[in-house]
């Protein structure tokens, strides 16, 4: 239930432009013909109803999927509304108050959105039960009403016209009424019918009810309501004179409803808008062949630009990041321009940049100014670089290129001393560093290496003397520190939560409860987070440092920033993994043919995929050994074809996935490689099936390694069904080589 929500949520959206194209038409285009209105309103219903967009180029709809539909796994939730502006004020927000922290159960949107999903489910029930008894007790009402003749009847209880029912349709008239006024009643109500408004009416309420959370789609339905009455009159007094028509309007007038009641039924002559209708009826021009087929073309328009999406271009969606953070990484430090290139370069697109300036000097010479020539078209991601600053500079841009795979090219350009303009005056204060990527993480690893457990039950570690600052000193260092214990019940102990106002050079110490029972670990997490309005801030970096038994006591913890590097020639393949805690272990492959190694932005840490023929075919993966106890290892059989749970324990007794099968290819003293299969179930599939339990398992082959000579770490690989054969998957397992890293 949950992803039809975010469906229904996202066409709404979708809808809603259309809407309000369907607004500005009413505005601009009131002298055209009152069909023409409600046609559109139909295009509005059939956005609504079907579930599939077309795309064009021609679309005016910004996001096709503002909200994602894995949006509840995602570690780091965001909307794509479209709009940049829009995206950069709310996305940061979603991201601070949605995203997961360690040590959750649950995603956040895991719990909101089902609950979003009962409220909208509930809504949607009551509006129904609202409609059932409002047409029941009508019903009852008109159970007294007198058959006059054909469809016609008339009540007592009737005290305006209207049509009533959806097989068999009935026109319900007032006993007082002359005449006159009966024919052009009657009239109108015959143009109802004969256009199915009783149909449309109905269906248009009952598809607002669906999307009731939407407010401007009740906008849209009201709207709607007062056109089928405008075009019901337009059809009635069609072939009408001028007397005629003036009549009609007094009927009009005679006959309104005072109620205010947003109504699936009846159909009732006097409902909405009768100023507008009797000057539209007084006003009405029967419409020229040019007037009709020019508003033909408008409402084609309209439908072309707002019930498509745009193409998806991948690459102008990672092009606009990459110059986003490359824009964000320009720092001013001592009279040093830093920029750093983001990790993740522009998908199918060559990318280079050129720094240019000029300079002009108090005696009178100028010179025009280059940077980094040599270094175009061979910028390394995740690498900083620099440009040194002078005041002299009266010009410094940087200008990114991109030329696409499709042939299509971008242009930007960065104004450099704009951009250091903002932070100059704060560099001259203190000499004080500015925050960076690259300042940001070494500060953060200062700290984190600092931890110390200490043999007096107390834990300890150390800020640097300098904090970076950033430019609008809107990012502040930001410390959670953690103690878990193992008693009758395994509980977390917050130290420390989300500390803020440190000063550099001071030393925190706190005290640990040995009577919550024995010390499992000790989590020291420290970030920089950026406030955007009061009470609400976003992650900048962050980064984290974990102590386990057996400890080690009054000796800083040490920390490394871990890495995966990945060198591959052909077939043969290496893997240098370095972990926090300071293991250091090199992998090595003879992969199937085709097979490349590649490493994703966002994945997991120490993950791996790979690909073949540029479609992924399974992943690499580390995992901690179920103990590192040397004892409890010893007991390990190698050689035997069976699972050894003090290695495996940490996916092999997880309650949705595992292994079996576990064959043997290699083994020796200290470690093993096997073949066996991992098993899974598909937790996304939850809501299809009802339960965790119900969701079927499927499973595919892996590669599981290890040594505990070389690191308390397995190495599992992954392949989807069929990506290798027996042989192949035989022949990696017996091939593959751990080694300490030197």
């Amino acid at each position: 239930m949950p992803q039809v929500w975010i469906k229904v949520v996202n066409l709404s959206i979708q809808a809603s432009w259309l809407v309000m194209a369907v607004i500005v038409f009413r505005l601009v285009a009131a002298k055209a013909p009152k069909w023409s209105r409600v046609l559109l309103w139909g295009l509005v219903g059939i956005r609504l109803v079907c579930p599939v967009t077309l795309e064009s180029i021609f679309s005016l709809v910004p996001s096709a999927q503002t909200i994602s539909p894995d949006i509840m796994t995602q570690t780091d939730p965001s909307v794509e509304t479209g709009i940049p502006v829009v995206n950069h004020t709310v996305n940061p927000l979603i991201n601070y108050t949605l995203s997961p922290t360690p040590g959750d159960s649950a995603n956040p949107l895991q719990v909101l959105i089902p609950v979003l999903s009962v409220i909208w489910l509930a809504g949607i029930g009551l509006l129904l039960i609202y409609t059932v008894v409002s047409y029941t007790r009508l019903r009852y009402q008109l159970a007294t009403a007198v058959h006059l003749r054909d469809n016609i009847c008339q009540s007592e209880r009737v005290t305006s016209p209207f049509v009533l029912g959806l097989v068999h349709p009935k026109i319900y008239l007032p006993f007082a009424m002359d005449e006159v006024t009966q024919q052009a009643v009657i009239a109108h109500e015959q143009a109802h019918l004969l256009r199915k408004d009783h149909w449309w009416k109905p269906l248009g309420f009952l598809i607002v009810s669906v999307y009731w959370f939407n407010p401007l789609l009740w906008v849209g339905y009201l709207l709607f309501c007062r056109d089928i009455e405008l075009a019901c009159d337009e059809k009635a007094v069609r072939e009408m004179d001028a007397q005629q028509r003036a009549d009609y309007s007094q009927v009009l007038l005679d006959c309104t409803a005072h109620r205010h009641k947003v109504s699936v039924c009846p159909l009732a002559f006097g409902e909405v808008g009768i100023r507008e209708r009797v000057k539209a009826v007084l006003c009405y021009k029967k419409p020229t062949a040019w007037m009709v087929a020019g508003v033909l073309v408008i409402c084609c328009i309209i439908a072309a630009a707002f019930l498509t999406s745009r193409p998806v271009d991948a690459a102008q969606q990672t092009s606009e990041s990459f110059i986003e953070q490359l824009y964000n990484s320009i720092t001013l430090q001592d009279n040093e321009i830093l920029f750093t290139i983001p990790s993740e370069l522009p998908q199918d697109a060559e990318f280079d940049l050129y720094i240019a300036g000029r300079a002009e000097y108090e005696d009178g010479f100028s010179q025009s100014l280059h940077f980094w020539e040599e270094q175009q078209g061979q910028w390394q991601a995740n690498q900083t670089y620099n440009i040194p600053y002078d005041s002299s500079y009266t010009d410094l841009t940087m200008d990114l290129f991109f030329r696409y795979t499709d042939g299509k090219t971008r242009d930007e350009t960065i104004d450099l001393l704009a951009v250091i303009h903002e932070t100059s005056q704060t560099l001259q204060t203190n000499g004080a560093i500015m925050l960076n990527e690259a300042t940001g993480k070494a500060c953060i690893a200062e700290i984190l290496e600092t931890l110390t457990l200490h043999q007096d039950n107390t834990v300890s570690f150390s800020i640097p003397e300098q904090i970076p600052v950033s430019k609008e000193g809107k990012t502040e260092l930001t410390i959670s520190l953690t103690a878990t214990y193992s008693g009758k019940v395994t509980t977390e102990c917050s130290m420390l939560k989300s500390q803020t106002g440190w000063k550099g050079g001071e030393t925190y110490q706190g005290y640990l409860d040995p009577e919550r029972g024995e010390l499992l670990s000790v989590w020291l997490r420290v970030a920089f987070y950026t406030d955007l309005l009061p009470g609400t801030s976003v992650e900048y970096l962050s980064g984290y440092n974990e102590l386990t038994p057996p400890f080690v006591y009054d000796t800083p913890a040490g920390y490394i920033e871990p890495s995966v590097m990945v060198d591959q020639q052909g077939r043969e393949a290496s893997v240098l993994y370095t972990m926090r805690d300071g293991y250091s272990t090199q992998v090595f492959f003879t992969l199937p043919e085709g097979v490349t190694i590649t490493e994703y932005e966002n994945a997991e840490p120490y993950q791996l995929f790979l690909l073949k023929d540029d479609e992924p075919i399974g992943r690499i993966s580390l995992y901690k050994f179920g103990t590192i106890d040397s004892e409890e290892l010893s007991y390990v059989d190698t050689g035997a074809d069976q699972l050894p749970m003090q290695i495996f324990s940490e996916v092999a007794l997880s309650n949705h996935a595992g292994y079996e099968n576990y064959q043997v290819r290699r083994h020796w003293d200290t470690g093993a490689t096997a073949t066996a299969k991992y098993f899974w179930q598909d937790l996304s599939q939850t809501d299809e099936y009802g339960s965790a339990a119900a969701i079927p398992y499927q499973q595919v082959n892996c590669i599981l390694t290890y040594d505990w000579d070389v690191m308390p770490y397995f190495v599992e690989m992954i392949f989807t069904e069929e990506a290798v054969s027996e042989t192949e998957l035989v022949s990696l397992a017996k091939d593959i080589q751990l080694t300490a890293a030197e």
